[in-house]
């Protein structure tokens, strides 16, 4: 008899092994770039009635018929759960076996998803921002932003600063200080506004506000910006500084942010992220660069698959009986 394995978040923590798991990114990206891996499109549920607020429930399936998955991500965002005392960005995964379509595993989806989220910016920073970089800014010291630094800053030797930008200057010490002891002699200073994003080399954005974050700051000369919700919380005026911008699938961001409303993107020069993997980095130091990668089905599935494999079987039941 076959069982289906209940995987919590605790569970999927311990099960992810850090360095296979970025492995398994990059070759995912690599192939949904050069055309072997197929990403199916997401479909988004928008809730509630008020345009300021981020309500929805995304549904992610995917297939992996050579690794021998197949699977869906039901996650929600909610920007208002921190008053309910809940995290705004809530998931399940369901994994199951493409032959007879039988459930596998149900997962926390949450963890995976913020895991992916920030080591993928981290990834679009370090493929093509200046290695040289000297000032990073932080603009949201939440959960995806840990996870971008985790990937980061035992890649980019040469940092000196790291600004920390956040709405409560409690909550910005608080995830500084989880980075100082670390990664001395680098500087954690939290910042009270984005001015210090005009003498930054890279600026990872990820907030659940609908502000206007970057609209009116001067970019630095060759500086790489990466904002993980879109135009939502970058705004959409200073993209006339941006000379390059980065996808993780070109397709999945032209019809994602298309659906949001946002600008006319195919006027831009991009490029997609596996790309840049396959070649080892794209640097141009003159650029400012602009990565938006919206997040892609194909790459949750192999994450959770990685966890299904390394997983204590704990917990286990007949979903039929």
């Amino acid at each position: 008899m076959m069982a289906t394995r209940h995987i919590n978040r605790s569970a999927v923590r311990k099960a992810m092994i850090h360095d296979m798991a970025i492995e398994i990114l990059e070759e995912i990206y690599a192939g949904v770039s050069d055309g072997s891996i197929e990403n199916h499109p997401k479909f988004s549920l928008r809730l509630g009635r008020d345009p300021r607020k981020l309500q929805f429930i995304n549904s992610m399936p995917a297939y992996l018929p050579l690794k021998g998955y197949a699977g869906i991500k039901w996650v929600s965002m909610n920007s208002e759960n921190s008053l309910r005392d809940m995290p705004a960005v809530m998931g399940m995964i369901v994994l199951n076996d493409p032959d007879s379509g039988y459930p596998l595993a149900v997962m926390d989806g949450g963890f995976i998803s913020s895991w992916r989220t920030g080591m993928t910016a981290g990834m679009c920073a370090y493929y093509f921002a200046d290695r040289d970089s000297r000032v990073l800014s932080v603009i949201g010291p939440g959960e995806n932003n840990f996870h971008a630094l985790e990937y980061l800053l035992p890649r980019m030797p040469r940092l000196t600063t790291v600004h920390i930008i956040g709405q409560r200057r409690e909550r910005a010490r608080r995830f500084a200080r989880q980075f100082a002891e670390r990664f001395r002699p680098i500087a954690f200073p939290v910042a009270d506004d984005v001015s210090v994003l005009a003498a930054s080399d890279i600026v990872l954005v990820s907030t659940h506000t609908r502000q206007s974050l970057l609209d009116g700051v001067r970019l630095k000369e060759g500086a790489c910006v990466v904002g993980t919700n879109g135009f939502l919380d970058l705004g959409t005026r200073f993209l006339s500084q941006i000379d390059l911008i980065v996808y993780d699938q070109r397709r999945a961001v032209l019809k994602r942010l298309g659906e949001l409303g946002s600008v006319d993107l195919s006027l831009f020069d991009s490029i997609e992220l596996g790309e840049a993997i396959a070649q080892g980095g794209v640097r141009r130091r003159k650029q400012r660069i602009l990565a938006i990668p919206v997040g892609l089905a194909v790459i949750d599935l192999a994450i959770a698959a990685h966890v299904y494999e390394n997983a204590a079987n704990e917990y286990a039941f007949d979903y039929q009986s």
